[in-house]
């Protein structure tokens, strides 16, 4: 028998020859996601490889019901990007609408340009290192973080640089934190989780933290960066929802950074704020907090004049991110 863990990720183009060569009678693969994203061709591989989902379906809320997962609340946090970012995302948006129209005719047969591919990742990067967002941050640890309370908190940063930034002011303000991220050398980063599950503090990370480290012992989190990207957010969500055998009662919390603006009226921001709050109505709709997330949520959907049921997964605001 295979199984693959992580299975979205052997839909890569670098694993078709493994795909052709392996041919085994039992195949099992894991994901929470396996679509790839942006990728046709990808998830083709893997329904071809390993045939269709297995169902019913085990969402989260069976999982929370099971006791499985952790009940958690969730915090939207607004950030506005400045009038300078604005006017970058709405330019680059332009552009990015030139260049999908070319490959959209036949993306199903075609894997998406690299071009294409760069210039979605480039503009991502506006709304997850807006300006605002480290003060935004610190705001929020400073009136959320209990040094008494054995608080284990993941802040999930976009780069390095945001990291430093972010760890920077959180010395100068006196909080315990650390870091980890894939560059690091095995001792440091091992530090930094020995010293995050004996004494709690906080963790700045970067996408290393998404698969495979497990952190039971997290119960808060602060998403400063994140996307479009199914997978990274679900994925970020699950991180503080484990069940923490030393703790049963434990109960997580999110905060969410939402980016929004204050052009209310251009195609194109109203694109970037349904971007985030497609993110956030599904956080929210399994919370505990459920109907006070939602009025937050419901008012910026009222601000920016954008419908509700329109706010839904669009496929071309999302890419599959390559380790």
């Amino acid at each position: 028998m295979l199984l693959v863990d992580e299975v979205h990720t052997i839909g890569a183009s670098e694993s078709r020859h493994f795909l052709n060569k392996v041919h085994i009678k039992y195949r099992l693969g894991l994901s929470a996601t396996y679509q790839r994203a942006n990728d046709y061709l990808g998830t083709k591989r893997i329904i071809d490889y390993f045939s269709n989902p297995i169902e019913p379906k085990y969402g989260l809320s069976e999982a929370i019901a099971d006791k499985r997962l952790v009940q958690y609340d969730y915090h939207v946090e607004q950030v506005s990007l400045n009038a300078e970012e604005e006017e970058l995302w709405i330019e680059q948006s332009k552009e990015i609408s030139r260049e999908w129209a070319k490959y959209s005719a036949n993306k199903k047969t075609k894997a998406m340009p690299k071009n294409l591919k760069m210039m979605l990742i480039k503009r991502s990067e506006i709304s997850k290192k807006a300006i605002n967002k480290i003060k935004k941050a610190l705001e929020i640890i400073s009136k959320n973080y209990n040094p008494e309370g054995s608080q284990r908190w993941l802040v999930y940063c976009q780069d390095i640089a945001q990291l430093e930034e972010l760890l920077k002011e959180l010395f100068n303000a006196g909080y315990p934190c650390s870091k980890y991220y894939a560059e690091l050398d095995k001792a440091t980063k091992n530090e930094a989780l020995e010293e995050f599950y004996k004494n709690g503090g906080i963790l700045l990370s970067i996408k290393c933290l998404d698969e495979g480290v497990d952190i039971p012992a997290a119960d808060h989190a602060l998403i400063i960066a994140s996307s479009s990207n199914k997978r990274e957010y679900i994925q970020r969500r699950g991180r503080v929802l484990r069940i923490d055998k030393n703790n049963f009662f434990k109960r997580a919390k999110i905060f969410d950074l939402i980016t929004v603006a204050q052009n209310l009226s251009d195609k194109y921001i109203k694109s970037l704020v349904s971007i985030e709050l497609t993110r956030a109505s599904e956080f929210a709709e399994f919370s505990r907090n459920k109907n006070t997330a939602n009025i937050i949520i419901n008012e910026l959907f009222s601000k920016f004049e954008i419908k509700k049921k329109e706010s839904i997964y669009v496929e071309n605001n999302d890419i599959e991110y390559e380790e």
